[in-house]
């Protein structure tokens, strides 16, 4: 069975903190702790997911065409 203990902590910001007493493992551990850890995994498996960048695609420029010709063309000069 596993006992709830209330431990002072003066490193940390907070002054009390509900812990979980494991009698096989003999170590106190915080809720907060665990869940904290809990969610750097979660996060952490987040971050090995990569999407790959799409590469993007070049404009071609288009090619000016010549107005002489067709202004020539439409008068009936050339063709």
């Amino acid at each position: 069975m596993a006992r709830v203990a209330v431990v002072d902590v003066n490193d940390k910001p907070f002054d009390r903190v509900e812990a979980i007493l494991f009698e096989e493992k003999g170590k106190i551990q915080p809720k907060n702790r665990v869940n904290e850890n809990r969610r750097k995994e979660k996060k952490k498996k987040k971050k090995k997911k990569k999407k790959k960048k799409k590469k993007k695609k070049k404009k071609k420029k288009k090619k000016k065409k010549k107005k002489v010709i067709r202004l020539l063309r439409n008068r009936n000069i050339i063709g």
